[in-house]
């Protein structure tokens, strides 16, 4: 059974802003990219949640190219929980709304 994807509040918002960011350089490539990261996270992860290595005991990371993706899996529900996509180069230990509990 394959598990569903969530976007959390947060996720949806850092989605929007990659689009409004690169909107001035170019509306395709905005386009692109991020319906090329929704594809990855829709496609790998409702069938393979734990594929991706573990950033603490509860959050699982996946790098994709400029952009790292942080989400949670819960097996009981087959619900992987989409929490941030955040630019590389940002700080990512000081993220606000990676809460490293399990639910």
């Amino acid at each position: 059974m394959n598990y569903s994807i969530k976007y959390l509040d947060e996720a949806k918002i850092d989605l929007r802003d990659i689009v409004i960011y690169i909107w001035d350089y170019s509306i395709s490539v905005a386009q692109k990219i991020v319906k090329f990261l929704t594809d990855k996270i829709d496609r790998e992860l409702s069938i393979t949640p734990h594929m991706y290595r573990e950033y603490s005991p509860w959050i699982r990371v996946i790098p994709h190219k400029w952009y790292v993706i942080f989400y949670k899996v819960n097996d009981e529900k087959k619900l992987v929980e989409i929490i941030t996509v955040a630019h590389w180069a940002r700080d990512l230990n000081n993220l606000n709304n990676l809460d490293i509990k399990k639910d």
